[in-house]
């Protein structure tokens, strides 16, 4: 840039320069604030799904937790062939509910089991601690579960080794779903029974 002398011999930008060099610091300016933005919206993005996980990851457990401690796992809650409160094995072919004496659970009683399900109609992942009478939706309504299945097997399935317990293979799917945007996850956990049957 040129300095030009004014008429009393001072020095100094003319106009135009002023002009350019304001107008270059509000370009760089609003770039930068463009990108301060993008930062901010990522940031309360990846907070919003890192509740997500954490609210799924926390009903996932507690549902292990509660299988693995109780027993007598039943495949399909409602397939009244066999009674709610004795051992069905759907190992082969898989189902979206589970009931299972939990580990308080009074064993002479079919209307205290505790039963896991997923709600078609509303995509959450369901909870009943009467057998099936009444639900609580674990999940949160961001979390869309497209997928449950549970895969019993016995001890006597021919596989297992003797003395082996009761497993519990639990597949889940779905997305999270936060400002118009989703993330897909697909989750497989192993539950073993903690105590063997009897």
């Amino acid at each position: 840039m040129r300095n030009w002398t004014n008429r009393k011999g001072r020095r100094g930008f003319t106009l135009i320069e002023m002009l350019v060099s304001i107008a270059l610091f509000l370009v760089i300016l609003s770039i930068a604030m463009g990108s301060l933005v993008t930062l901010v919206d990522a940031g309360r993005k990846a907070r919003a799904v890192r509740a997500s996980i954490d609210n799924l990851t926390h009903a996932l457990e507690e549902m292990t937790r509660e299988v693995r401690e109780g027993k007598r796992y039943h495949c399909d809650h409602t397939d009244l062939t066999v009674p709610i409160d004795e051992f069905q094995e759907c190992f082969a072919t898989g189902t979206s509910s589970l009931a299972f004496e939990p580990a308080r659970g009074v064993a002479t009683s079919s209307t205290d089991q505790y039963v896991y399900w997923l709600d078609s109609s509303t995509n959450r992942i369901m909870r009943s601690a009467d057998s099936g009478t009444s639900w609580t939706a674990i999940t949160e309504p961001n979390i869309t579960i497209d997928r449950l299945l549970f895969y019993v097997n016995s001890p006597e399935t021919e596989w297992l080794v003797d003395e082996q317990h009761p497993h519990v293979l639990v597949v889940v799917g779905g997305r999270f779903t936060e400002r118009g945007e989703s993330s897909e996850f697909s989750l497989q956990m192993t539950v073993t029974q903690r105590t063997r049957e009897d």
